[in-house]
């Protein structure tokens, strides 16, 4: 389990350019036989949770478990809509990597919180070519 805990982190940090980071976690990463642990899906910046989602059947292309050279697909163990996105009880000692594909998701912002985000993100060419464009008013989507 200490494996899969370093293959998220390092699959959070790939992809932090991209915006919003999505990663799991565990009740525990080190589960004896038989033990049950809740796999919880999190949503925020730089590793610091801004909310807890729950499982979304319609915006999940793909949620595998790989362990011991077999691939389960458990999408039919996760409960639609749902939190922990995954009850999980391990059947054998070894590593377990989860993966999950999702569909983009549109957050919108109203226009100062907007304004905020890009100028925290650096993207004041954003916000200069709103202004030209008379939509400094207007929600923004991320």
């Amino acid at each position: 389990m200490k494996y899969l805990l370093s293959l998220l982190l390092i699959g959070c940090f790939a992809a932090s350019s991209f915006g919003h980071e999505y990663w799991f976690e565990c009740d525990s990463f080190f589960l004896k036989v038989n033990e049950r642990s809740n796999l919880r899906l999190f949503v925020g910046e730089g590793l610091k949770k801004d909310e807890e989602r729950p499982y979304q059947a319609a915006k999940t292309d793909s949620f595998q478990m790989f362990s011991g050279g077999e691939i389960f697909d458990v999408r039919s163990l996760a409960e639609d809509d749902k939190s922990p996105v995954l009850k999980f009880t391990s059947d054998r000692t070894g590593t377990y990597l989860l993966s999950m594909e999702r569909n983009w998701s549109y957050i919108k912002l109203e226009a100062d919180k907007f304004e905020d985000y890009l100028r925290e993100e650096g993207m004041e060419y954003i916000i200069a070519e709103r202004k030209r464009r008379g939509e400094s008013a207007n929600e923004g989507r991320e």
